[in-house]
């Protein structure tokens, strides 16, 4: 019946399994996952982006092991044969402490751990975390004669909020002491947990803990976050228009917008929270990104833009997916583990895998956000930019792109300005993706790269661009002289190299377009009309 209201309220945000199991909220089971999962007595690692379901995870896990059977009738777990025996817990959740200074989360920390102590009846003199840490393991495991369940969450939210700082090396190397007294404990515990965004070596933040089993890329806990696609039928039925074809329709958008997680290649998963803020409000945004903007990540992308800018889909061996250093941060395996890169499909026998931007809503506010960065250009003056330019490339006039390029690349402050050619192809190249035009950048043909080939229902641009370097005080004629010398060499390349032959049999027009930038604000557009320019 229309305006049917669901069964199940929205747990949006929420991270307390109990409170979810006890107040009826919706729970997507994943238990099955847990019982699998616990069967290891080691120590386990996983790492997911941001708002996926690692904070529930644990939550789960610690009512689980907490013998708490009547949070779990129903689900997978309670028909299983499963005993829900009694473990003592420590949980920790690194986010909560202050990671303004190493001194300021130490202290947070150590106070946490005194207040866990002194609810077991446990007291000992002024000592450091560490060592208060491990006292607590070793009494609890006494006490209740049983061995101990270790959980922690978010374990790299101190180091992850300090990479722009100088604080980011001490902070590992209070973590590594911290997770460095799980050694040599394995009799008193019975399982140790850990989750995180980031997968920093073990030789850099893991040094001399346990060996951790990695099970971010394992295929049998590929969907132990994120919403599967026979969950998503099953739950959300209620919340879905019921006539068909307005069902279908917004079945396809939430797709488009939100689905398109995978950490296998072949299963692929919703973003939970984007789910829930859909069912919520009703409208299509970037609800998971506008949880937090990682300035950190732009920061070090515009240390070479253009690649990640264009590049899509990624290439990479799973050993450089594996992990990462503080000192030495790769792009492409940050941006995978952060949640803006996903697995495209299961990995070749090489071991290649390929990775693209899972969905509309990564898409959009990934190189909305990258555009700021790399531009400085007010989110407020995108539309009237980006309407111009759809509109001179969809008409077939892109000499139309002179003024817009001028309005765009003199807003840039002069802070910003970095002279390369490639900076400021980025910037056009990352508006052009934002507003989903078409468009493929180095392109290789029989003679050499394309700078940027773009495509519209009736037109094919080949594009060259070029910088060339002039002090910003030069008089007007001599700027105009450099830029027209510039963009008629970028012509040359063009018409010599045969960018455009390879897209002859295509059908549509071919348009090639020079383009020449200097002084910040000074461009020249040159158009040629294939095959009226000479051969």
């Amino acid at each position: 019946m229309a305006g049917e209201i669901p069964i199940k309220k929205l747990p949006i945000g929420l991270q307390s399994f109990r409170k979810i199991r006890e107040s009826d909220y919706l729970y997507a089971d994943k238990t099955k996952y847990i019982y699998n999962l616990i069967q290891s007595e080691g120590s386990i690692f996983l790492s997911r982006p941001r708002r996926f379901g690692k904070s529930l995870l644990v939550s789960a896990l610690e009512e689980l092991f907490l013998g708490n059977r009547d949070l779990f009738k129903g689900l997978w777990i309670d028909s299983c044969g499963y005993e829900f025996l009694y473990y003592p817990v420590i949980h920790l959740d690194m986010s909560v402490f202050s990671a303004k200074s190493v001194s300021a989360f130490e202290k947070d920390l150590l106070l946490e751990l005194k207040r866990l102590s002194k609810s077991e009846g446990f007291q000992w003199a002024d000592a450091s975390p560490g060592a208060v840490f491990r006292n607590l393991i070793l009494d609890m495991s006494r006490k209740y004669n049983k061995r101990i369940v270790i959980l922690i969450d978010e374990y790299d939210r101190p180091i992850l909020e300090n990479l722009h700082t100088a604080f980011a090396t001490d902070m590992r190397d209070t973590l590594r002491e911290i997770y460095s007294v799980l050694k040599g404990l394995d009799g008193s515990l019975r399982f140790v947990f850990v989750t995180g965004v980031s997968k920093f070596s073990k030789t850099s933040v893991f040094s001399g803990a346990n060996q951790f089993i990695d099970i971010t890329l394992h295929p049998n806990f590929a969907n132990i976050c994120g919403i599967e696609i026979t969950e998503f039928e099953a739950l959300f039925t209620n919340y879905l228009n019921h006539d068909a074809a307005a069902r279908r329709e917004q079945i396809q958008q939430i797709s488009q917008w939100y689905d398109g997680y995978s950490w296998d290649g072949e299963s692929f998963l919703y973003n939970p929270f984007s789910l829930l803020s859909y069912f919520d409000r009703r409208q299509f945004k970037a609800y998971w990104f506008a949880t937090g903007t990682p300035a950190f990540l732009f920061n070090l992308i515009k240390n070479n833009p253009l690649r990640y800018a264009s590049e899509d889909p990624y290439e990479i061996i799973e050993n450089d997916l594996d992990a990462m250093d503080i000192s030495s941060l790769p792009i492409i395996p940050l941006l995978f583990q952060t949640g803006y890169l996903t697995i495209a499909n299961k990995p070749d026998n090489s071991g290649v895998y390929e990775l693209r931007i899972p969905n509309r809503e990564v898409n959009e506010a990934f190189h909305k956000h990258l555009l700021i960065a790399l531009s400085g250009l007010p989110e407020e003056d995108m539309p009237m930019i980006n309407r111009g330019i759809i509109r001179a490339l969809q008409e077939g006039k892109p000499e139309k792109l002179q003024l817009l390029l001028v309005s765009l690349f003199s807003s840039i402050p002069y802070q910003l300005h970095i002279e390369a050619e490639s900076y400021y192809h980025s910037i056009f190249f990352v508006l052009l993706k934002l507003i989903g035009v078409e468009i493929s950048a180095e392109i290789s043909v029989g003679r050499g790269r394309v700078d940027v080939v773009l495509k519209t229902v009736g037109y094919i641009y080949i594009m060259e661009w070029k910088y060339c370097k002039c002090n910003i005080n030069e008089p007007y004629e001599i700027k105009q002289k450099l830029l027209s010398d510039a963009v008629q060499d970028a012509h040359n390349q063009i018409i010599s190299k045969g960018y455009s032959k390879p897209y002859l049999a295509d059908g549509r027009t071919i348009i090639e377009v020079s383009v020449a930038v200097t002084a910040r604000a000074d461009v020249l557009v040159q158009v040629y009309n294939y095959p009226l320019c000479p051969l």
